[in-house]
């Protein structure tokens, strides 16, 4: 019966019937050690009953997914979830990675020769990676990243599914692009921050030094031109761009501990806390998640001072209880049950 209950459970996160926060919180609740082997089977269900795809090349390319991801586990990379899910295929990937390991994969199997490496870095940790051309990338929570062990004599191609801060070493003969869903960002050398999540309908670069290009990767030739504390916002839904003058260093602040949020959503603030802090947050229906704050955290604040500041700054209207890694964020005045 539970398994059952799962399995549906599944099936409305795979057809998209579940509200973003609904599924926010199926995320986390796959990405913790309860009930494995019920989830375990009803994944390999799901996996059973859907129709084989045509592209044997897709199941490749999966099959290479897993044997990285297994090797960074190897190493010391957590990846609980993309290890259990990456056994049963292509079609769950699609609402977790938005389709993004199957996709590229199956571009450098069939292109390349490159060894392409990947790191997964898990909710409350932080990464550096030092690329083969002496780039440095800082990698925040809950991002997946692939890359060549060495890249070639063209271009150099990455390919980011969270987010990252880039600092791009100068090779004026090989362009650097960082892949993001539907997005491409070209430098030469320069320093930037991307950040695509996969629940995230908008991506976002905010470049610090130099100058960047954005484009769909659909129209190359119609790319976006940025320069110095400039933000360019992407909107996957209606397509289109903005761009403001912003404070680019501050929009960084995670890579030394710290966050910064201007005019976000409490949805945007709450998902963004959940991967720094690795916890969870549950937000009572009272509450919206729409209202808009702009918030500076400094590093490594704790996460009570964190709460504390967010109440003040929402004009005492909630309060939270926390009960373990789980806090509840509630109207001020109500109660909740334990």
């Amino acid at each position: 019966m539970k398994q059952n209950r799962i399995y549906h459970l599944l099936q409305c996160l795979l057809t998209k019937k579940l509200t973003g926060r609904q599924r926010d919180v199926v995320r986390y609740w796959l990405a913790n050690s309860d009930e494995t082997e019920e989830k375990d089977e009803a994944l390999k269900q799901l996996w059973d009953s859907t129709p084989a795809t045509p592209a044997q090349s897709v199941e490749q390319a999966l099959l290479n997914t897993h044997s990285r991801i297994e090797q960074a586990e190897s190493d010391g990379v957590k990846t609980t979830l993309a290890r259990r899910l990456l056994r049963y295929a292509a079609i769950f990937l699609l609402p977790l990675l938005s389709a993004f390991s199957v996709w590229m994969f199956m571009k450098h199997q069939q292109e390349s020769t490159q060894n392409m490496l990947t790191q997964y870095v898990p909710n409350g940790e932080r990464q550096t990676l030092h690329l083969d051309d002496g780039t440095e990338v800082q990698l925040n929570a809950g991002t997946l990243f692939v890359y060549p062990e060495a890249f070639g004599n063209q271009e150099r191609t990455v390919y980011l599914v969270g987010e990252a801060n880039f600092s791009v070493a100068n090779d004026a003969g090989r362009p650097f692009i960082v892949h993001a869903k539907s997005l491409a960002v070209q430098v030469l050398g320069t320093k930037f921050n991307v950040a695509s999540y996969p629940s995230d309908d908008r991506i976002t670069v905010t470049l610090e030094t130099g100058a960047v290009k954005v484009y769909e990767k659909e129209h190359p030739h119609h790319g976006q031109l940025m320069r110095p504390n400039e933000q360019l916002s992407y909107s996957q839904t209606d397509k289109n761009f903005t761009k403001a003058t912003v404070d680019a260093a501050s929009f960084a602040s995670w890579t030394a501990g710290g966050l910064f949020f201007d005019h976000q959503t409490l949805h945007d603030i709450l998902m963004a806390l959940e991967r720094s802090y690795g916890i969870r947050f549950v937000l009572d229906p009272g509450l919206k998640d729409t209202d808009q704050y702009t918030l500076r955290i400094k590093p490594n604040e704790p996460i009570e001072d964190v709460l504390h500041v967010l109440v003040q700054i929402a004009g005492n209207r909630m309060d939270y209880k926390r009960d373990g890694q789980t806090i509840r964020l509630y109207q001020k005045g109500k109660e909740v049950s334990p």
